[in-house]
């Protein structure tokens, strides 16, 4: 399973989310832990092994994204 936490969003509308451990998959579904409710899928990772970041794509737009990051 993933989980990380959302750093701030994208330049292209996104979310960036450092994790440690394995990389997720391209297109997992990411859900917030506390509800379940859908957030995006990955589209791809970023950054070097120290500081990974996956890019999360496809943002439930009903979102306050602003809340999501921390």
């Amino acid at each position: 399973m993933f989980s990380g936490t959302v750093e701030s969003k994208s330049h292209e509308g996104g979310l960036l989310v450092h994790f440690d451990g394995s990389s997720p998959s391209l297109d997992a579904i990411v859900v917030r832990s506390d509800d379940g409710h859908y957030i995006g899928k990955v589209d791809g990772v970023l950054g070097n092994t120290n500081h990974p970041l996956a890019h999360v794509a496809h943002v439930d737009r009903s979102l306050d994204m602003d809340a999501l990051i921390g």
